[in-house]
């Protein structure tokens, strides 16, 4: 398996857009039995834009995300506890 070795992210990380720029990557999973929308990482970009408006931004497009796909909940690993208080956006990044 040495082409796992040159992922840094998952396969199923999505881009986080804020306006017209790049601002980071979410890893997300939706649990369809139990309902719930899990995300299991978030990764900064190093010129991300890490504000508290981008923090709000970013919690408001997972809620939406949520909600696009009937997720009564949110849950946030560890990797993903940065953005669960959305004034603190990215701050474990990288």
């Amino acid at each position: 398996m040495p082409r796992l070795a040159k992922h840094k992210y998952g396969y199923y990380v999505l881009p986080i857009l804020h306006g017209d720029r790049f601002v980071g990557r979410i890893d997300p999973r939706m649990d369809r039995e139990r309902g719930v929308l899990m995300i299991h990482a978030l990764y900064a970009e190093p010129d991300g834009l890490a504000t508290h408006v981008t923090a709000r931004a970013a919690a408001k497009a997972i809620e939406e995300l949520a909600e696009f796909l009937g997720a009564k909940d949110i849950e946030y690993d560890s990797g993903g506890s940065a953005l669960a208080n959305s004034n603190h956006f990215f701050l474990d990044s990288q």
